[in-house]
């Protein structure tokens, strides 16, 4: 069982330029009728058999929703260990995307990466942090083994230097300047280093470089107010040009790539290098969330969720961006459940991809398709989806 779904993006072109972006979308949103009138654990229980792509993620969201719903209580240390298991899904996300996209991207299907090495971390991480692995049961409580822990984190140290750098990531990571990172495409010694060279050399750096408004943080009650009772979503008013939310937005602060937007803007370059920045910054991440999950002397605090009684949201910054459950119960059941994957906001038909290959030069239909293929694995929509070029 699975929840599919396909974008549909138009592009027509007239004189050589882009003259319109159409994107829509067969991806179901409405789920609140298989879950109303059920018990909350069989929700739980369905949504990774819903979605399999990034379902840590969605069961992390769905963890939260319902705690805040029910006033449950969360023990402490649970945050900072469900994080280091979402974190884990980004990583093979991610890891997977490069795998399988760039070396068609570059044209040599054949010179692909070994991501055999990431594709169950997710589930190691958690079975090293939980009991079981049953970290997103309502109330779950850590039982962290630090030393199997750290071991998975330097293995995925091990990885990111011999399949993705070249070098040791904290080393790469002090590449602040534009620079210094074209030094290292340019040696070409793998697989993103080579197609951040081509990129550079076919002078696409800046292709798809529209404006970029982050969508902005959100309280609970803020994002009750994303959904329409009755199963409709919506982007919120304040919000109507659909804010994006993905890895680019979250590596904004990052030096180098305030550097790439001032020389190249947000276009290709910069997005993927942010993809790199964001894997290159994850060992470091995960150390101080299990210093944090690790704290001794936490007591179990109630959930707090939206101003709604009954009403609870989990937001989860997934592997494609920010994703949003939003759980309401009456007596006990399920009365209405929504999800809001970033793809509603990063493929929102006014939103920024949308605006990013408005921004593609109006070249030839084949080329300006595959720019348009590079452009939308950059924002890495989380279904297929299918580019016409009129």
């Amino acid at each position: 069982m699975g929840i599919e779904g396909q974008l549909t993006i138009d592009i027509t072109c007239d004189a050589r330029q882009v003259q319109r972006v159409d994107i829509s979308s067969t991806r179901p949103v409405r789920i609140a009728a298989m879950f109303q009138g059920k018990a909350p654990d069989q929700a739980l229980a369905a949504i990774p058999l819903l979605y399999s792509i990034c379902a840590k993620a969605q069961c992390s969201a769905a963890a939260q929703a319902y705690e805040q719903a029910a006033g449950h209580e969360v023990a402490a240390g649970s945050g900072p260990a469900r994080e280091m298991i979402v974190l884990a899904e980004t990583a093979r996300e991610h890891v997977l995307r490069i795998a399988l996209d760039w070396p068609g991207l570059l044209g040599a299907p054949g010179a692909g990466l070994d991501a055999k090495a990431v594709m169950g971390l997710p589930d190691k991480m958690a079975a090293v942090l939980f009991e079981q692995g049953a970290a997103f049961a309502p109330g779950a409580r850590p039982a962290i083994d630090k030393g199997a822990a750290r071991r998975l984190i330097d293995a995925f140290e091990n990885f990111l230097e011999r399949e993705l750098f070249g070098q040791p990531a904290a080393d790469w990571l002090e590449r602040t300047q534009v620079d210094s990172v074209n030094m290292w495409a340019e040696a070409g010694e793998t697989l993103p280093a080579r197609l951040i060279g081509a990129v550079m050399a076919r002078g696409w750096a800046r292709a798809g470089g529209a404006p970029v408004d982050a969508l902005a943080d959100m309280s609970a009650d803020d994002f009750a107010g994303c959904f329409v009772p009755g199963g409709q979503i919506r982007v919120p008013s304040t919000w109507e040009a659909a804010g994006e939310t993905s890895c680019l937005t979250r590596q904004y602060d990052q030096a180098l790539i305030r550097n790439l937007c001032e020389t190249y803007g947000n276009g290709l370059l910069t997005r993927l290098t942010a993809r790199l920045l964001e894997l290159a910054r994850l060992p470091g991440e995960w150390r101080a969330l299990l210093a944090k999950a690790e704290e001794p002397g936490g007591a179990a605090v109630q959930a707090a969720g939206a101003n709604v009684p009954g009403c609870g949201a989990g937001a989860v910054e997934a592997a494609r961006g920010r994703l949003i459950h939003l759980m309401t119960l009456d007596r006990g059941v399920v009365a209405d459940y929504h999800i809001l994957a970033p793809t509603e906001w990063n493929f929102h038909p006014r939103g920024p991809a949308a605006k990013c290959l408005a921004c593609l030069p109006g070249a030839d239909a084949a080329e300006l398709k595959a720019l348009a293929g590079l452009v939308i694995t950059a924002i890495d929509p989380c279904v297929g989806y299918q580019v016409r070029v009129h």
